[in-house]
């Protein structure tokens, strides 16, 4: 392997700046076409494709590739992360009530969901991934991501 210059490695850095922010854009802006709860799942999808196959090296053209895997994951990506986007919901509201009544001073109860956090975190880390390679059915689809994610406790915490 023959030695980069510095302008080969400032050139590098800043094509993935360039590359993640991109992805940034299009998550944010499918969040957003999606009314916030409804696109949500589509575009973590979608940008956890786009995000495999610039490691792959075929990045081309992602807002347009971005657009066809939104529209064509649309209805089985909300039917897979609804729930789990319902569950994070509830958990916050959840969360804000127990500090407007002072119970989140309870150092069993900030455990508690402080191990909740970690549950869902790792849940939601490996959602994509799983979604994507495996293509599993919505009934099977969350025992097998939790399964997944406590048995592999090392690469969650690092994912999160």
């Amino acid at each position: 392997m023959e030695k980069l210059t510095t302008t080969e490695k400032i050139y590098r850095v800043l094509s993935l700046v360039y590359s993640c922010a991109i992805l940034n854009v299009l998550f944010i802006g499918g969040v957003l076409a999606g009314m916030g709860i409804f696109g949500f799942g589509p575009s973590l999808i979608a940008s956890h494709q786009l995000a495999k196959d610039y490691y792959e090296g075929k990045w081309d053209r992602p807002f347009r590739k971005f657009v066809a895997i939104y529209k064509k994951e649309f209805i089985s990506a909300n039917r897979i992360l609804l729930p789990l986007t319902g569950l994070i919901i509830f958990y916050l509201i959840d969360i804000f009530l127990l500090n407007q009544l002072g119970w989140m001073n309870n150092q069993v109860i900030a455990i508690l969901f402080l191990l909740i956090s970690f549950v869902i975190l790792t849940h939601l880390n490996v959602t994509a991934p799983i979604y994507t390679f495996y293509h599993l059915e919505s009934k099977r689809f969350h025992r097998t991501v939790f399964r997944y994610s406590l048995l592999n406790i090392a690469p969650s915490l690092l994912g999160i």
